[in-house]
């Protein structure tokens, strides 16, 4: 019924507000915010699930996707324009395209695992190859400066950041993949010389 529908889309919603806000799988939040967004999908869930065991249902399902791991599992994304990343600073602007960390990096990579421009409290995390060939796109991302803007076209609205950090890591650090109370767009690339280490570069939303 509408009243069934309407609870359903309530705790649909509550859900991915809650998942937004403490980021524990972030593109478990975009399918919820994708799912959210979609009335026949709704319907069609409150037809296989009851909406008074909805919750219980959801809750089973992120626990599954923190536990194991998954939140690999992304809903495709399909824009009408291009991801577009532009840094005026080291004269680079070049399209984007999105797929998972665990794949080879060809041209620059929105990382699927983790945040979005319009997901706020994220971590968007952004790579490229440094070095030589066609496909290195990173090279001057070390000559950033603190203050610098970078734009981040996604899904029809462009993003501005301000760079705040500009810094090395060896590649076992993971934390700088983490989030928190920011919405942070990180840059990485590996350091040409040093195979294991990597240059960040992180960001803070402006817009």
């Amino acid at each position: 019924s509408d009243k069934q529908n309407g609870s359903l889309l309530s705790i649909i919603k509550k859900t991915y507000d809650h998942f937004q806000r403490v980021e524990l799988a972030p593109s478990l939040a975009f399918s919820i915010k994708t799912l959210f967004s979609n009335s026949v999908n709704a319907t069609a869930i409150s037809q296989i699930c009851p909406s008074d065991s909805f919750n219980s249902y959801l809750v089973s399902i992120c626990i599954l996707f923190v536990l194991t791991g998954c939140s690999k599992y992304y809903v495709n994304e399909e824009f009408d324009d291009k991801l577009i990343l532009n840094i005026d600073s080291i004269n680079l602007s070049e399209e984007v395209s999105i797929n998972s960390i665990d794949e080879y990096v060809n041209g620059i990579v929105l990382f699927s695992e983790y945040g979005r421009p319009d997901i706020i409290g994220s971590n968007t995390i952004i790579g490229a190859h440094s070095g030589y060939g066609s496909n290195a796109y990173f090279n001057y991302l070390s000559h950033l400066n603190l203050g610098d803007m970078i734009y981040l076209k996604y899904d029809g609205y462009e993003y501005k950041y301000e760079v705040k950090r500009v810094y090395e890591v060896f590649d076992t650090d993971l934390y700088v993949l983490d989030s928190d109370e920011f919405t942070k767009l990180t840059l990485l690339t590996c350091k040409i010389g040093e195979n294991n280490k990597r240059i960040v570069v992180e960001s803070y939303l402006l817009n």
